[in-house]
């Protein structure tokens, strides 16, 4: 696919994510996880703030609407982080860092799956802020997820078995 044509899905997309209607919001971040999975994308001139709203908005129920375009939010953003299309500060500028450590012994394992992708990117990719992220004493809470994931999540459990090795906590 050329660059070109990349960019104006990516534009249809963001277009879709910011309008009113919740179905044709979900259509447009469905289409964006698809574009980020496949190949590095050229983000400048872009705007990524949504996926912030998305991530740091608590939905109450589990099941609705916003949980799914927030699902598909840190979908997003662990494929934006993995292609390295977005530096890991994006997390840091976004305020997201300590959301992601919380979520990751979230009760959606998807969530907390999608969150340990995120994590394992940021540390392969950012020596700094793998160091912050021991501050933020997340050893215990990537223990908690790793055990969840031992026991209910195969892939988050290999995520997290990688996060662990990345930040050294055994």
């Amino acid at each position: 696919v050329d660059e070109e044509k990349k960019k104006e899905d990516i534009n249809n997309a963001l277009h879709l994510i910011n309008q009113e209607r919740r179905d044709v919001r979900m259509l447009g971040m469905s289409a964006l996880i698809d574009i980020t999975a496949k190949s590095h994308i050229s983000v400048e001139n872009l705007s990524f703030d949504f996926i912030s709203k998305y991530i740091l908005h608590q939905p109450e129920d589990d099941k609705d609407n916003q949980s799914k375009l927030r699902l598909d939010a840190l979908t997003v953003l662990a494929n934006l982080l993995e292609q390295k299309s977005i530096e890991a500060q994006f997390v840091i500028d976004k305020g997201l860092l300590q959301q992601l450590i919380a979520d990751l012994v979230h009760n959606n394992l998807h969530v907390a799956f999608q969150t340990a992708r995120c994590m394992v990117s940021i540390c392969r990719f950012s020596p700094s802020l793998k160091a912050n992220i021991a501050k933020f004493g997340a050893a215990t809470v990537i223990d908690q997820a790793y055990e969840e994931g031992v026991a209910r999540h195969k892939l988050l459990e290999t995520e997290v078995k990688q996060l662990k090795l990345l930040t050294n906590i055994e």
